[in-house]
């Protein structure tokens, strides 16, 4: 959750993520879309669909992965949204 170390983690667990879950309790990594909804950005929500795509069907899916992906998802649309509607007024209260 720390700011500071939120991108060095997103680009670890990219890249360890079939490990990682080997670590994890069967199909826990259906949890795993959510850390990068922090992040606020349509980048984030499209990495966050590509790395998750392979694990939607086949011999390595994950049980329920499809609705926590599309919750995830949501999340950043909303993160969106609220960002690009508050925007103007947050950047006026913060050089004041």
């Amino acid at each position: 959750g720390d700011h500071r170390v939120r991108a060095q983690a997103w680009t670890w667990l990219k890249k360890n993520l079939t490990g990682l879950r080997e670590l994890l309790p069967r199909n826990s990594g259906r949890y795993l879309p959510y850390y990068p909804t922090s992040h606020c950005t349509a980048a984030a929500k499209t990495e966050l669909n590509e790395i998750f795509k392979p694990y939607l069907s086949g011999t390595d899916a994950m049980e329920g992965l499809s609705r926590h992906l599309s919750a995830a998802g949501e999340r950043i649309d909303r993160c969106l949204a609220m960002r690009t509607r508050h925007q103007d007024a947050l950047a006026k209260t913060l050089t004041k």
